[in-house]
């Protein structure tokens, strides 16, 4: 897997001049193979041999390359319709966050200050709101003010101030260059060096000094003989000695982990065989595959999970292969979806939301039929996750109807639920170029409200010790404060509209030409004062509804801090356990949990950290998310805390996403995870840990 440098970027191209090399031929073949960087070099060559490079070509190519800074040299080699290409490339979302953020700043200055395509903005605004890094943000802010889209400018305002810090020129610059630059200038003349980190690097070639005599026996000495031949494969170590990389993955099998795994590109992927691999590195091989869309690969992986007796928690492969249909789904492959769900055992280990978003994309006459059930059983079961699925089915197909059965599945009692629906309405807006900042977030707020002060309300009935009067008295306090801020900020934006509605009615400056009987009207100095002064205003009383809003936010926080200690003392009071309207009624012995006093030290065991190492990257994340949030004591996350009753010993459980439960006890100011599992499996799950 070569890395294009100047000489051997000239060396194809000059094979092309002298038509020795197909460059579309060879790097479509480089493609199959997953080897972006010859096709890289390829087709950099035949930009250097005066051919055209074909850009469906390059696209396949951008998102593989093992370097960054390849991104715009390739991009700058191509012809045609650079700025779709990108578009196409991000819209599929398999780069990174850097490279999104590379590409789509390229297209804006591809753009040369003309009008922006919808989509470049739609992809801004929904990249924008992702947490990235320095380099990402200082591109995506200098993105966002070239536009100017004032929706872009709203969702982007917090990385606005980064394109204006001091690295920011010299990033621009740079990546200016590589991509206006001829290729033979701008690429290096020599590999950049290989980082390799996960291993102990381990020699492919044993150490021979160059005047002894060569190991192959031919007599002459090592320097005259296998010296140059060796130094190729010294170059290229690996963690078995006298195996390179390449051989390596090739025929390293069972001594291959899922952390080396989740370390290798595609190219390198594809050199696995998937047969020997042991069942967690085969497991992270799958997710990978999956991740890079290399579905032939990722199918072939799965099937030889199938046959695997040893999956974490007894799965029998319906669980690994329902997270294979839900990335097919998300990544608009139909088929691979729509083969993998005909292989499930049981059809209803199927993620309802995937099962809608393959009827809405293959539309048929029960589609219709279809989304009515669901709506009706999210409608009479309301503890169900009927409506959250409806939701979540319709708003990559159908982001219109989706924000509408999103905003009906937001539930006070489901936070992280509403949480996620809250972020994914407001992509949908991105994608419907509505403006942000949807009215469903104002009307959960106010239910919140209302919810908190019904607790209030219970919870002031019962005053069953000195803790609960004065917990009582401290939540009345904060819900005054909150009405009180929340008047406050009604009286600003009244101030703030009647401002700026003055601001609007002084006449301004004419920038038409006079016409020949009359002068030109012009603004008085007192206009231009008064002018002066409301936008001062204006922008005063901005300032402080931003602060009303986030000491309003605060007391929110604070007041369901509160709450939620005052609703756990309710219920050990209480003479009998409650129970919860879910799916674990029977394991439940009170709900919610009261957050520890003092912060505590997150540990996991060893079946905690193998189970979230073969889990999709986008679940293992919330759950380290929530469990963190657990640790510091966060309210929303120990509203979804259950203890089980059914374990002998004391155990808790917590919601991962919506198929996915976290065990764990709290034991000496540690927070110990000992698994984090699917659902269905939470019984199980409970015997082996609850003993």
């Amino acid at each position: 897997m070569p890395y294009p440098t100047r000489a051997s970027v000239q060396r194809i191209a000059d094979a092309i001049a002298q038509a020795l090399l197909d460059p579309a031929l060879s790097a479509a073949e480089a493609l199959d193979r997953s080897d972006a960087d010859t096709a890289c070099e390829v087709l950099l060559g035949a930009a250097v041999a005066g051919r055209p490079v074909d850009p469906q070509l390059a696209a396949r190519a951008l998102p593989d390359l093992s370097d960054l800074s390849l991104l715009p040299i390739l991009v700058g080699a191509c012809g045609g319709e650079q700025v779709e290409m990108l578009l196409d490339c991000v819209e599929q979302d398999r780069m990174s966050s850097e490279r999104d953020a590379v590409a789509l700043f390229l297209a804006v200055e591809l753009l040369g200050g003309k009008p922006p395509p919808p989509r470049l903005v739609t992809l801004l605004r929904m990249r924008a709101r992702r947490e990235v890094g320095i380099e990402s943000s200082i591109l995506l802010g200098m993105a966002a003010r070239t536009l100017g889209d004032p929706h872009l400018l709203e969702v982007a305002k917090a990385w606005l101030p980064m394109a204006t810090v001091v690295e920011a020129r010299p990033l621009r610059e740079r990546l200016l260059r590589l991509l206006s630059g001829p290729p033979l200038e701008v690429l290096p003349e020599r590999p950049p060096p290989r980082v390799v980190s996960g291993f102990t690097v381990r020699r492919a070639v044993p150490k021979v000094s160059r005047n002894d005599p060569c190991p192959c026996r031919s007599g002459k000495k090592y320097k005259r003989c296998c010296e140059s031949k060796d130094s190729e494969r010294a170059a290229d170590p690996s963690p078995q000695a006298g195996l390179t990389r390449l051989e390596y993955l090739r025929l390293g099998g069972a001594k291959i982990g899922p952390d080396e795994i989740r370390d290798l590109r595609p190219a390198e992927l594809a050199q696995l065989d998937l047969a020997t691999l042991a069942t967690l590195p085969l497991i992270a091989a799958m997710r990978r595959l999956s991740a890079f869309q290399r579905w032939d690969l990722a199918e072939r992986a799965m099937e030889a999970l199938a046959s695997r007796t040893d999956a974490p928690d007894g799965d029998d492969g319906d669980g690994y292969r329902s997270d294979l249909i839900s990335d097919a789904v998300r990544a608009g492959n139909l088929e691979v979806a729509e083969r993998q769900l005909g292989l499930l055992r049981d059809r209803t280990a199927a993620v309802p939301s995937d099962i809608l978003a393959l009827k809405l994309r293959r539309r048929s006459e029960g589609t219709l039929a279809f989304l009515e059930e669901m709506a009706v059983a999210g409608l009479r079961e309301p503890g169900s996750h009927a409506l959250l699925d409806l939701a979540v089915g319709l708003l990559p197909s159908s982001p219109a109807l989706g924000i509408v059965a999103a905003r009906a599945a937001l539930n006070v009692e489901r936070s992280l639920d509403a949480a996620m629906l809250l972020d994914a309405i407001e992509e949908a807006r991105d994608r419907l170029g509505l403006p942000p900042g949807d009215p469903s977030r104002e009307g959960y707020e106010q239910l919140l409200d209302r919810e908190l002060g019904r607790r209030l309300e219970e919870a002031a009935t019962r005053k069953e010790s000195a803790r609960s009067d004065r917990l009582a008295d401290e939540a009345e306090g904060l819900r005054a404060k909150l009405h009180e801020s929340r008047a406050r900020i009604a009286d600003l934006e009244l101030g703030l509209r009647a401002q700026e509605a003055s601001l609007t009615r002084l006449p301004r400056p004419s920038t038409s030409a006079p016409a020949p009987a009359a002068p030109p009207p012009t603004s008085s100095p007192i206009d231009e004062a008064e002018r002066r002064r409301l936008r001062a205003k204006v922008d005063e009383l901005k300032q402080l509804l931003s602060e009303r809003n986030r000491e309003r936010a605060e007391l929110r926080r604070e007041l369901t801090r509160v709450s939620d200690a005052l609703a756990s003392d309710a219920a050990e009071a209480a003479s009998a356990p409650e129970t919860d309207d879910g799916e674990d009624r029977e394991e439940v012995e009170s709900a919610p949990m009261d957050p520890p006093r003092a912060v505590l030290f997150p540990c996991f065991s060893a079946a905690a950290r193998e189970a979230l190492g073969s889990l999709p990257a986008a679940v293992a994340g919330k759950a380290l998310v929530i469990l963190a949030s657990l640790a510091a004591g966060e309210p929303a996350a120990w509203r979804q805390v259950k203890r089980m009753v059914a374990a002998a010993s004391p155990l808790l459980s917590c919601r991962v996403g919506i198929h996915h439960r976290a065990l764990f006890r709290i034991d000496q100011g540690e927070l110990t995870t000992l698994t984090v599992i699917h659902r269905k499996d939470l019984d199980a799950a409970i015997r082996r840990h609850g003993r």
